[in-house]
Parts: structure tokens; C-alpha cells; sequence
């Protein structure tokens, strides 16, 4: 069930720029199994919720959304990180014990609930997202997700992640 405020959009529109890198083109070592922005976006806004929604009322302001979605994105790339061992798994863990040790247990114990749901619910999606939020509230703001493969692991093309 969604507790979205009325307007919050989670959906690019034509005259949205995310500032984000455009979408994949689907070539040999990008398979179509990626979901384009609009799904990546839904998706997002969906496992999110639990973080944006703590307190009932919602994100009380747009700053929070867009940490929510950061600790988000943190939580949903973390799992693919490690399994290719890229270096960016230790930064990663590293920056979400400090977030846990510093917020309301209640946010620890969800930021946990996330990375649980996505090694359990989630794990058949190996993609890395990206996440953007505009808007000047919450009422108005604009979540743009973005699906990618990861480079750079151990045992892929040393490319930057």
C-alpha cells in the first residue's frame, strides 16, 4: 500500500533532465534484461518506502527524500557490489555503519530491513541503480532511477563503477 503524498512523481517526463548519465543502449555487454528508467524509477520508489515512510506523515521535506534515496541506492547496490567484489563494497559498508551508528535506531532497523529485502526479494536483479531527486517539496518532487551493470569488480573490465 502507498502512502504517497498527492503529486510526488516517481516517473520522468519529457521535460524532466535527470542528472543522472541517459539510459543504457542494450549492446552485447549490456543485456536487455535492464529495466529502462521508468520501471528503475518504480522500482525504487517502491523499495524505498519503508525509509521515506518512517514517520507516517512522510519525507517532511525534500532533503530528507533525497537522503532517504541515497541510503536507498546505498542498500539496493551493496549486495551487487559484493558479489563481483568490487572495491566499492568496502566504501559502501563503511559509510552505512557510520549512517546506522548516527540515526534513530527505528532508521537502523529499516536501513537493515532494506539490505535484508534486497538479498532475499531482489536477488535475482544483478544491476546497480542510480537515483536523482528534483522538485522543490516532496508534493512536487521527481524520482529518476537509472539501471546499470557494474564495472570494475574483480573479474570484469577495470572500468570506473
Amino acid at each position: 500500500m502507498s502512502h504517497e503524498p498527492p503529486g510526488l512523481k516517481h516517473e520522468p517526463t519529457p521535460d524532466a533532465a535527470p542528472a543522472l548519465a541517459p539510459e543504457h543502449s542494450h549492446t552485447a555487454d549490456t543485456p536487455s534484461a535492464l529495466p529502462d528508467s521508468r520501471t528503475a524509477s518504480a522500482l525504487m520508489r517502491e523499495y524505498a518506502e519503508p525509509l521515506l515512510y518512517a514517520d507516517p506523515a512522510g519525507p517532511a521535506d525534500l532533503d530528507t527524500m533525497r537522503t532517504s534515496m541515497m541510503l536507498a541506492m546505498i542498500c539496493w547496490n551493496l549486495p551487487v557490489y559484493q558479489a563481483v567484489g568490487h572495491p566499492l563494497y568496502e566504501k559502501g559498508v563503511q559509510t552505512l555503519d557510520k549512517v546506522m551508528r548516527s540515526v534513530p535506531r527505528s532508521v537502523a532497523s529499516t536501513l537493515r530491513l532494506l539490505l535484508d529485502q534486497r538479498k532475499q526479494s531482489y536477488a535475482d536483479a544483478p544491476f546497480l541503480i542510480s537515483v536523482d531527486v528534483t522538485g522543490t517539496t516532496p508534493k512536487n518532487a521527481l524520482i529518476v532511477a537509472h539501471a546499470r551493470l557494474v564495472r570494475g569488480g574483480q573479474g570484469t573490465p577495470s572500468h570506473s563503477a
